[in-house]
């Protein structure tokens, strides 16, 4: 089962679902979509909001290794974009190698970038809108 969990910020809720009824209309195998709320994560993300922070899913998947209680990998989605395709070509790009993948269009299309113990590839330096997070507690000490 892939597990995805999609930013929530109260204000673009319609988003939200847009993005999850993309998905499972467009899933070949089983999908568990659950959107990151602040309300609902019992104090795992009890940090004050912050001006830098854009929406409430800003700082909020940081805490979904937790949410995963530290296994396997899950996608993370901020709640603005759209699924056109299979969510599992993405699922299948995950890679051992590293922490996480995201995805970004900074090159002109799709792109991975990978992220070994939180350096960065100079190609995928700009904010993620959708990326593969590798939960296991060993990717993250």
């Amino acid at each position: 089962m892939i597990r995805a969990f999609i930013g929530f910020d109260p204000r673009e809720a319609v988003a939200f679902s847009v993005l999850a009824h993309s998905i499972y209309v467009r899933a070949s195998e089983p999908e568990c979509v659950a959107p990151l709320m602040l309300p609902e994560l019992d104090g795992a993300c009890a940090r004050k909001r912050v001006p830098l922070q854009s929406t409430d899913f800003a700082f909020s998947r940081f805490v979904t290794p937790h949410l995963a209680d530290y296994e396997g990998w899950s996608v993370l989605m901020d709640c603005d974009g759209l699924m056109l395709d299979d969510v599992e070509r993405l699922w299948r790009l995950r890679d051992e190698r590293y922490a996480g993948r995201m995805v970004h269009d900074a090159l002109g299309g799709p792109y991975f970038g990978g992220v070994r113990d939180g350096q960065y590839a100079e190609e995928s330096r700009c904010a993620a809108a959708q990326m593969l997070a590798c939960s296991q507690r060993e990717a993250y000490v």
